[in-house]
């Protein structure tokens, strides 16, 4: 339980407040518990153990709505050109601020460029083919679903996006048939 580790973790920091650790413990535990605002302060409150955390903080900032201090966040990680495990999350994050911030053809270019063999590929199509759309660009839309389909065979999720591409494109008719598709699978 979140709830019932938090005082275990703050007693961690009481004796060490620089334990980055035990700060991403505890800032997980805040997300999880939805408590964004009071993760943010903490964030905040730590800053030399705060880098290890820099994900958290971005993702809190994200779901707090403050997308452009998100994403000033992950680029400051990326600049500074730390590798690690970090960054696949951070990746993901970054196409989805983008897309919040209509940023959509960054967004769709940030998507094609992620390569995470734990993250599903039908996921990453679906999210850059809805980017696609979203930045008025729906041929390029329908040949990433296109793609997916190729790949990974066509699912409920790449049937939908196929369908949202072909409205886009003003094609009914035929988004009408892709939905149909969709609702089969």
């Amino acid at each position: 339980n979140h709830e019932e580790a938090l005082p275990i973790i703050n007693a961690i920091l009481a004796k060490d407040e620089d334990d980055a650790d035990a700060l991403q413990c505890k800032l997980v535990c805040l997300i999880q518990l939805r408590r964004f605002e009071e993760a943010l302060a903490t964030v905040r409150s730590k800053p030399a153990a705060a880098k290890q955390c820099a994900f958290e903080k971005a993702y809190i900032l994200y779901r707090l709505n403050r997308h452009a201090e998100s994403l000033d966040t992950i680029e400051e990680v990326f600049k500074a050109g730390a590798k690690d495990d970090q960054n696949i999350r951070l990746e993901l994050l970054r196409a989805q601020v983008l897309y919040r911030l209509g940023r959509y053809d960054e967004s769709a270019v940030a998507y094609a460029e992620i390569e995470d063999e734990e993250t599903d590929p039908a996921e990453l199509y679906v999210n850059q083919s809805a980017a696609l759309c979203a930045a008025g660009n729906p041929d390029e839309a329908v040949d990433v679903v296109g793609k997916a389909v190729e790949e990974l065979g066509d699912t409920a999720d790449i049937a939908y996006n196929r369908a949202c591409a072909i409205i886009a494109k003003g094609d009914m008719e035929g988004a009408l048939q892709a939905l149909d598709e969709a609702e089969e699978l």
